[in-house]
């Protein structure tokens, strides 16, 4: 039992992921592509969401945005390859140390009031 995405479904996908990816890097990647598109499928049929590409975009970007030998892997082909799931999970990482960073110095606050 073949799992199925409406392709108007993709195609709003597609154009929000590779737009957000063009934003955040600066690229200029098309969404005619079919190996990007064909990427981009498979994430979501393995059940992936477009939040879920934003996140990966936004944890790669800030490793390997300003890293000369890494910004070549800022593309779809590396970004939204099998590795997608371990990239997605940095992100979580990095939301939950960000989130503890900030409880931390929200609890030095308070101690810092009384």
């Amino acid at each position: 039992n073949k799992r199925y995405i409406d392709p108007e479904i993709l195609k709003g996908a597609v154009s929000a992921i590779i737009e957000y990816l063009n934003k955040v890097t600066g690229k200029s990647f098309g969404t005619a592509s079919p190996d990007t598109n064909n990427l981009i499928e498979e994430r979501m049929l393995d059940g992936f969401v477009v939040a879920d590409f934003f996140a990966v975009i936004d944890v790669k970007s800030s490793q390997w945005l300003e890293d000369l030998k890494m910004n070549q892997y800022l593309k779809p082909g590396t970004l939204f390859s099998k590795k997608f799931a371990g990239y997605l999970e940095e992100s979580h990482a990095k939301v939950v140390s960000l989130n503890t960073q900030q409880a931390k110095k929200s609890h030095h606050i308070l101690l810092a009031a009384n």
